[in-house]
């Protein structure tokens, strides 16, 4: 291309350009010659820098800290809402407002003891989210991650189960909980509540960083599930060292039950039949009699097979509707029904 025609080409895109103007939302840059976009909104809310980092602190579900949110524009804000990326970190108020270069407090609740790094290292991403007082208009939020480390104390599962008992022979107690400490402990003082009456704590090692809780339940427990809170409280010395609770949770059930508990034909066509064999059996190990057995629906037929009932249900040609295999049987807990849901779904035709 010759060079008067380059400059021909360079005078019509310049002449275009001032015809077009500036693109929409971008300004000219006079001494660079090119398009830009505006800078974004200054953000109106800042979060203390003291605050962002708490340090070490004893490992608990319940431990408190205050992060401080300032107002750093020249009018009022209004926060919406203040969000944690994790859901061990709840914090209020979610929803206040701030006069110009106003200072609040965000108190923040963590449970430590949740989802915790092997490394000891802790954070939480929070997330400001103010508003236009006046219009509602969205404004840029402040986002921050508070962080420190945990000082662990108790190793013990958050929930422990204490199993599933017969109601011809119903739990007593004591139910013994081992855990053990990260630091040496004097002693261990324990309380418990729900459906537990008391709980205390014997130590199983001279150093101290090993022990069992005996929890007694209060009373007799009814037919269902129970459970309560087992807390423990550490003694060192003189510092001042976090309790930790621990979710205790068991089941009273009927001394007879189904093996399987539920049957399923999966994918059947229609047209289809389906046998499973059913044993019945005592928790207790306490004889029972089958009095009677029936079925809610004319399809699924009970066959005795010796110590087993085979249950058979026939696949028709519209959806299935619910059906139960109904065992009545007389047991050292009583005479009540043992019941066997038994489904199937309705598949395609797959032919011969």
């Amino acid at each position: 291309m010759s060079r008067r025609v380059m400059v021909a080409v360079g005078l019509v895109a310049v002449i275009l350009a001032g015809i077009a103007g500036p693109l929409p939302g971008e300004w000219r840059n006079t001494r660079g010659g090119g398009a830009h976009r505006p800078d974004p909104p200054a953000a109106v809310l800042t979060l203390d820098p003291r605050d962002l980092d708490f340090g070490e602190a004893w490992e608990t579900d319940r431990f408190r800290w205050v992060v401080r949110v300032r107002n750093t524009s020249e009018k009022a804000v209004h926060i919406e809402r203040v969000g944690a990326s994790c859901g061990c970190t709840g914090v209020t108020p979610q929803q206040l407002t701030l006069d110009p270069a106003a200072t609040a407090d965000l108190s923040l609740a963590i449970d430590l003891t949740a989802n915790p790094d092997p490394s000891g290292e802790f954070a939480v991403r929070l997330t400001v989210e103010p508003a236009d007082p006046a219009t509602g208009r969205a404004l840029p939020p402040a986002v921050a991650v508070v962080q420190g480390r945990r000082r662990p104390v108790f190793r013990i599962a958050p929930v422990h189960f204490l199993g599933r008992y017969s109601r011809a022979t119903p739990p007593g107690g004591p139910w013994t909980v081992p855990f053990t400490s990260a630091v040496p402990l004097d002693r261990v003082s324990a309380s418990a509540s729900g459906s537990f009456e008391r709980a205390e704590v014997t130590p199983t090692d001279p150093a101290g960083t090993a022990f069992v809780a005996r929890v007694w339940p209060r009373g007799p427990l009814p037919l269902g599930e129970f459970g309560g809170e087992l807390a423990l409280r550490p003694h060192r010395g003189g510092e001042a060292v976090p309790d930790r609770r621990t979710r205790l949770s068991g089941a009273v059930v009927p001394d007879v039950e189904a093996e399987p508990p539920t049957v399923s034909g999966g994918g059947r066509a229609a047209g289809e039949s389906f046998e499973y064999p059913v044993r019945l059996q005592s928790l207790s190990g306490q004889p029972f009699q089958v009095v009677r057995f029936e079925t809610t629906t004319p399809d699924l037929t009970i066959r005795p097979a010796g110590a087993e009932y085979v249950l058979s249900r026939a696949c028709g040609p519209a959806a299935p509707a619910a059906s139960q295999a109904i065992f009545h049987v007389e047991a050292k807990d009583g005479t009540y029904a043992v019941t066997v849901p038994v489904d199937y779904t309705l598949a395609a035709d797959r032919g011969p």
